[in-house]
C-alpha cells in the first residue's frame, strides 16, 4: 500500500583491484559512503576512504609463490599504494560514466605503472596531459594490461575502463 515492497535489493558491484603484486576480484557496495571513491577521477589526493571487497579472490600477477586464494573481505585504505581499480559490471561502469564525465579528452597511450604496461586511451580532464600532475587518479578506456615483471602471470587482461593511481606511474608513451 505504501511504497514498493517488492523492490529488489541493490546488487553489489563487481570490481577488480590491481595492486603492485596482486589482482583482486570482489564485490563492493555501491551505497557504501567511501568505497566508490576508488572509481572517481580525483583532482587531488584520494579522499580518506576504504575500499572493501567481499567474496574476494586474489592471485599473484608475477612469480610470487602464492596460489590463488579466497578471502571473505579484502580491505584497502586510500592511503595504500595500489595501481588501479577496474569496474566489472554495468552498475559500476555506469557509476564511472556519471562521475568522471569531465575526463573527455582522449590520448592513445601506453602507461607504465608499477610493473605493468597499460595500453589504451587516457581520458584526460584537459587537452593537455600536464594537468595529470595535480591529479590523484585518472581514467583510461579500452585497456589491455600486461605485467612486465619476471615470471609474469598476468598478460592481456582487458577492461573497458580503468581508474589508475597517478602516484605509481613511471611514464606515459603517447601513441599520437
Amino acid at each position: 500500500m505504501f511504497g514498493n515492497k517488492n523492490k529488489a535489493p541493490k546488487m553489489p558491484w563487481s570490481v577488480q583491484l590491481l595492486t603492485t603484486e596482486f589482482l583482486v576480484d570482489g564485490h563492493t557496495d555501491g551505497d557504501d559512503p567511501t568505497g566508490p571513491w576508488f572509481l572517481h577521477v580525483q583532482a587531488r589526493e584520494l579522499a580518506m576512504a576504504t575500499l572493501t571487497l567481499t567474496g574476494a579472490s586474489f592471485q599473484p600477477t608475477a612469480a610470487q609463490n602464492i596460489a590463488p586464494t579466497q578471502a571473505a573481505k579484502w580491505v584497502l585504505p586510500s592511503t595504500a599504494q595500489f595501481v588501479a581499480t577496474i569496474p566489472r559490471d554495468e552498475a559500476s561502469l555506469a557509476y564511472c560514466a556519471s562521475r568522471n564525465g569531465n575526463s573527455k579528452h582522449p590520448f592513445p597511450a601506453v602507461v607504465f605503472s608499477a610493473s605493468y604496461a597499460l595500453t589504451g586511451t587516457i581520458m584526460c580532464p584537459s587537452n593537455d596531459l600536464d594537468i595529470l600532475s595535480g591529479y590523484g587518479t585518472f581514467a583510461m578506456q579500452n585497456v589491455t594490461i600486461d605485467c612486465l615483471a619476471p615470471g609474469a602471470r598476468l598478460k592481456g587482461l582487458t577492461a573497458p575502463y580503468v581508474v589508475l593511481m597517478t602516484l605509481l606511474v613511471h611514464g606515459i608513451v603517447l601513441n599520437a
